[in-house]
């Protein structure tokens, strides 16, 4: 990628951490004003997909080669670090209601780690397809009528956010940011 582009996604990626703190600060005051409870149904509308887009943009390198695994290695060993520390920590301190203490239900947020885990190790197989992203959309949608838990290994939101993640490694921003420097 180009010095443009990547300066792009790091925009990107620093607006979208910015509207997630944004939503967070003004979640307790949603129920007091209807404009703040719209920017918090907003934000939260769209914050994953693009979160998921920008995860298929900085896939763009990725192979399953040497480099490609040792990048695996490192998302299934984050997965694996932070699902047992938080695990730990609602053990001995939190006791939140309903949750599963196992690597098979990712804690909180961490369905997000599993799940950029899983679409890196998917990406060589939906390359090679014509239409990914249109059978990535079938699988999300097939994903809804699993007869499991959603929350198992994060397969539906694997499946459904998929499409996002290829769209994102599919865009050829180099190109656009090379015109764009020619005008």
């Amino acid at each position: 990628m180009s010095k443009p582009s990547e300066a792009f996604i790091l925009n990107v990626k620093f607006v979208l951490i910015a509207f997630v703190v944004i939503a967070n600060v003004i979640e307790p005051l949603i129920d007091r004003s209807g404009i703040l409870r719209w920017l918090y149904q907003a934000i939260f509308t769209f914050h994953i997909p693009m979160f998921v887009f920008a995860m298929g943009l900085l896939a763009k390198d990725f192979r399953l080669d040497h480099r490609g695994l040792h990048s695996l290695v490192e998302i299934a060993w984050q997965y694996v670090l932070f699902q047992t520390v938080y695990s730990l920590m609602d053990a001995a301190l939190f006791h939140a209601d309903g949750v599963v203490h196992s690597f098979f239900m990712p804690y909180s947020l961490l369905w997000f780690l599993f799940s950029h885990l899983c679409w890196r190790a998917m990406l060589p197989l939906f390359i090679r397809m014509k239409h990914p992203i249109i059978v990535a959309v079938g699988l999300g949608i097939a994903a809804g009528f699993l007869p499991v838990s959603g929350a198992w290994l994060s397969l539906s939101r694997t499946f459904v956010f998929l499409p996002f993640f290829l769209a994102g490694y599919s865009i050829r921003l180099d190109r656009t940011f090379q015109q764009s420097l020619r005008r």
